[in-house]
């Protein structure tokens, strides 16, 4: 324990021996006041009007006397007898009690002398208690936040005034907690900006493993330090699914976060593999089919065939994932902008600044890296050239566009386009130049104690770009793995669902038959055997992706047959 600790501690205590001193004495005046109204001794502060630096006191007879002040040494003799009875027999109307006059005599030793003996006689054990008991108290308190005392002298945040060499070292000093908030204050000026240095490790410090934190201004030469509890895992809760909203999950104040689809601009979220992007973009998929009553059409974009198959057979959804299919996309895409523009170019009450008045249009592609590396570099530079219309033009004909990808490199994505997709979001990634393009400087992320090069899965950092709000969210764990989701799925997009066509539910079913069949092989105690019908499954899943599922049936009961 370094030298600067150990006086700050005994500085403390003596602090709190003080307070409870001083603690000590107004509790003995209250007291030695009460006794001398209990006594009625309080008749020696009645004064004339006329004559007000006088005392009045009465002898063992009753009889009243006026005392000047030269002769008050008198009122410590053993004739004097303080009593309010005897004084009612004197016209009161030509006297009034003085508190100012009180006080003085209280203070005015030889007067205090005067009944001395009734103060000696009172039991004075409560001013001793109430003094013990605040310096108690205040230990207590100072232990219990001693973590938080300490912070500013084990990270060095203090100011320095005066001029050497009698310089003097003023630390930060701890005010209190309020709910979440740890507060500071320095009466010189506050550090703010160490705070933000030392951020990681205050919270290594305070011991805060799943906890954020967070710096924040607070009022005049204070800060506070906030701290924020977001679980790793939240539950999906298809209740949670609301009208006219995309839900993204909990935010750090523990309460459902959404974004209005009214109000919302294009926006994209880059996130390393393994960060939790797959769930991620199967809840926002989620969100739009329980909206779709108010969206005309779903263009989803799946280059590298991993997330949108299972969809391409339901009503409203255009599902494109080769070069040529890319492309064509975003023509039509193009051209209902335009489409939609005409229409309100012919209201004449179409001032410029209001909306489509229709339905709404999503485009989501997957994994937008791969526009740079179509191949034929015509198509290429097309799809790029028409994107940027889109994104600068599309939104005020109500079409959207959603962006998931790894990284937001120029060579994938124009910065053309990544300058309109105003809202942004980023999970876990180590690449510091993607944190940067998509959230902000490594300065304002550590004011926010924001570190994505940390956060568990399915954790997001969101810029909503229509409110310029920051949001830390935990997204739902919505698992197409799990049988009781893909119930939930089949339940929103049953509407969706074409009549003739039967193979997007049969393909769900046959997921959930799959999950079913390879959580039994766990339970098998042949290895060979349960390694093979793991291959077999396999096969039956890349088919069902590819949605050829002519033979599904009979290499599932082909499966189950392995099992006898």
């Amino acid at each position: 324990m370094s030298k600067e600790i150990i006086k700050y501690h005994f500085s403390k205590v003596i602090n709190f021996f003080i307070i409870s001193l001083i603690l000590f004495f107004l509790l003995s005046i209250i007291l030695i006041v009460n006794t001398d109204i209990v006594n009625q001794s309080y008749i020696s502060t009645l004064t004339q009007k006329s004559i007000p630096k006088h005392y009045i006191i009465t002898d063992r007879d009753g009889n009243m006397y006026s005392i000047d002040m030269k002769e008050k040494s008198l009122l410590n003799r053993d004739f004097i007898v303080h009593s309010k009875v005897q004084f009612e027999n004197i016209q009161e109307k030509n006297y009034e009690f003085s508190i100012f006059e009180y006080f003085k005599n209280l203070f005015d030793y030889k007067l205090l002398n005067s009944y001395s003996q009734e103060i000696k006689n009172t039991n004075f054990m409560l001013r001793y208690l109430g003094a013990i008991v605040l310096f108690l108290y205040l230990l207590y308190n100072y232990i219990k936040n001693i973590k938080y005392n300490l912070i500013p002298l084990h990270f060095n945040i203090y100011n320095i005034i005066g001029i050497e060499p009698k310089q003097k070292k003023i630390y930060d000093k701890f005010v209190k907690t309020n709910d979440n908030q740890i507060i500071y204050k320095n009466s010189s000026k506050i550090n703010y900006d160490i705070y933000v240095k030392e951020l990681e490790n205050i919270k290594q410090y305070l011991n805060l493993k799943d906890d954020n934190l967070e710096v924040e201004r607070y009022k005049d030469k204070s800060i506070s330090l906030v701290i924020t509890q977001l679980p790793k895992l939240v539950e999906f809760d298809k209740s949670k699914l609301q009208k006219g909203k995309i839900y993204l999950g909990v935010d750090k104040y523990k309460q459902d976060f959404y974004i209005d689809i009214k109000d919302m601009t294009h926006f994209i979220t880059v996130a390393t593999t393994g960060a939790g992007k797959s769930v991620y973009t199967q809840n926002l998929l989620l969100s739009l089919f329980f909206n779709h009553n108010q969206i005309d059409k779903f263009y989803l974009i799946d280059p590298k065939r991993a997330e949108f198959g299972r969809y391409k057979k339901l009503k409203k959804v255009h599902y494109s994932s080769s070069e040529e299919e890319i492309l064509n996309t975003v023509k039509q895409l193009q051209e209902i902008m335009y489409k939609r523009y005409d229409e309100m170019e012919s209201d004449s009450l179409d001032s410029g600044d209001i909306l489509y008045n229709g339905n709404y249009i999503f485009m989501v592609m997957d994994e937008f890296g791969t526009l740079g590396t179509i191949s034929n570099k015509d198509i290429k530079k097309e799809v790029e050239r028409i994107l940027i219309d889109l994104a600068q033009k599309a939104r005020r004909a109500k079409i959207k566009m959603i962006f998931i990808g790894q990284k937001a490199l120029t060579s994938s994505i124009s910065s053309s386009i990544l300058t309109n997709l105003a809202s942004r979001g980023v999970m876990l990634t180590d690449d510091t130049d993607n944190i940067n393009k998509m959230v902000g400087s490594s300065e304002e992320l550590k004011e926010r104690g924001i570190n994505p090069k940390k956060f568990p899965k399915g954790r997001l950092y969101f810029k909503n770009g229509d409110n310029g709000e920051n949001t830390l969210v935990q997204v739902p764990f919505f698992n197409l793995q799990d049988i009781k989701h893909l119930e939930v799925l089949k339940e929103v997009v049953q509407d969706l669902i074409v009549e003739e066509l039967t193979g997007t539910v049969q393909s769900l079913n046959y997921d959930v038959e799959i999950k079913t069949l390879w959580d039994r092989t766990k339970q098998l105690e042949d290895a060979t055997l349960a390694s093979q019908i793991r291959t077999e499954i396999q096969k039956v899943k890349r088919a069902i992706k590819a949605n050829n599922l002519s033979n599904i049936e009979n290499e599932i009961n082909h499966i189950k047959n392995l099992f006898k």
